[in-house]
């Protein structure tokens, strides 16, 4: 009965796990809005990537451009330094 019990328990731990993994982190959702508030743009209207290049920056990609973005470390999470980013000539987007 009780290896019943544990089986059952880890099934729908394994269940609520996968079930969540999707769900974005708490910060990821706060940078989010802080870039919806500071650009002015729609959930859809922008990609967020992660800058390898420089650590603790973040390249935000807007219909008017490319953003060089650096966030707060306390809370609430806001943009605190923005860069645009000058695009090459000759080069598509």
């Amino acid at each position: 009965m009780i290896l019943i019990s544990l089986l059952t328990l880890f099934c729908i731990g394994i269940f609520v796990g996968v079930a969540f993994s999707g769900v974005p982190k708490v910060s990821e959702w706060a940078m989010r809005r802080a870039i919806q508030k500071y650009f002015i743009v729609k959930a859809n209207e922008y990609s967020l990537e992660v800058d390898m290049e420089n650590p603790g920056w973040f390249l935000v990609t807007t219909a008017e451009g490319q953003y060089q973005v650096k966030f707060s470390d306390l809370k609430p999470i806001q943009v605190v330094q923005s860069y645009e980013l000058s695009s090459v000539e000759g080069e598509e987007a």
